[in-house]
């Protein structure tokens, strides 16, 4: 059974027969071989589990210094960060600062015009009395 004999006994068993044809007769559907891969068990054993305790991962020595870098870069943009906010608060300040001159010199420059009119109608005054 198994279409074109695709399934093997000598490592697993409990894959599907002519006797028991648990999915239909329709090999390499994903939903069929899902249900084959839930039924077979490895022959003369029980069914293989998940370890109880972790494997130890192995760590490249490249990988290993990369939580100091981390770490490193963290401090960097947390500098960098407060770097900016000072800028920002520079840049407001300076508004502001600009925000007064601009009104200081606006009237400044007109008091010089008033101080231009007063001194053309003081000479036209001046040269008419000539």
């Amino acid at each position: 059974w198994g279409g074109i004999g695709i399934y093997s006994v000598r490592y697993w068993v409990g894959w599907p027969t002519e006797d028991n044809p648990y999915p239909p007769a329709e090999p390499g559907w994903f939903a069929e071989n899902l249900l084959v891969l839930i039924n077979i068990r490895p022959k003369g054993g029980a069914a293989p589990t998940a370890p109880t305790t972790p494997a130890k991962v192995e760590v490249p020595p490249e990988l290993e210094e990369l939580p100091s870098k981390f770490a490193e870069l963290s401090s960097t943009v947390s500098q960098l960060n407060n770097a900016v906010s000072a800028l920002s608060e520079d840049i407001s300040n300076l508004s502001s600062q600009l925000a007064v001159i601009s009104g200081t010199l606006s009237t400044v420059i007109a008091i010089q015009g008033l101080t231009i009119i007063l001194l053309i109608v003081v000479l036209v005054i001046v040269l008419r009395k000539k």
